[in-house]
Order: C-alpha cells, then structure tokens, then sequence
C-alpha cells in the first residue's frame, strides 16, 4: 500500500519557502505538511492535547480541582481549528 503522511512543520516557515518545502516533502518523504501558526499550534498542543487529552486517555485525572488545569473552552477552539487545517488537507 502506499501512504502518505500529513504532519504539521514545528518551524515556522517562511511564506516565500513554503512551496518548495512541500515539493521536496512530498517527492522524497510522500509526506503533505501542514503550516499552523506557531501560538495556535502551542494552544493546540501544549494547550489542549498535553492538559487534557493526555490526563485524560492516561488515567492521570486530577485527584483534586486544585491539580491539573480545568477545561479552557479557547484551548478546545484552538484544538478544533487545528484539527480543521489537518481535514481540510487531507480532503485535498
């Protein structure tokens, strides 16, 4: 079977690399990147995915309010938004 992988970059890239950065992802790694800005990414990441997701598909809930973060409905947006940027690309 043949795959390719739709991965978001970490670096910010600079607009007038972009489409040469996709050319070389896609020949040599079958790979679509993903251009996400760096605070909607870190809202998504270290926001949603590492406060939430993680405690909660790792059996980690806080023994108390006072642990952990409580649920930041800007941090879920940002999690959805990126997840929207990742369908989008896929449905291309």
């Amino acid at each position: 079977m043949d795959f390719i992988y739709i991965e978001c970059l970490r670096d910010e890239i600079p607009i007038s690399d972009k489409e040469e950065i996709v050319v070389i992802l896609l020949e040599s790694y079958h790979c679509v990147p993903t251009f996400i800005p760096p605070d909607l990414f870190s809202r998504y990441y270290h926001g949603f995915c590492k406060q939430q997701l993680l405690p909660l598909f790792h059996y980690m809930l806080p023994l108390s309010p006072d642990l952990g973060g409580r649920f930041d409905r800007s941090l879920w947006q940002a999690y959805v938004s990126v997840n929207r940027i990742f369908a989008d690309k896929i449905s291309k």
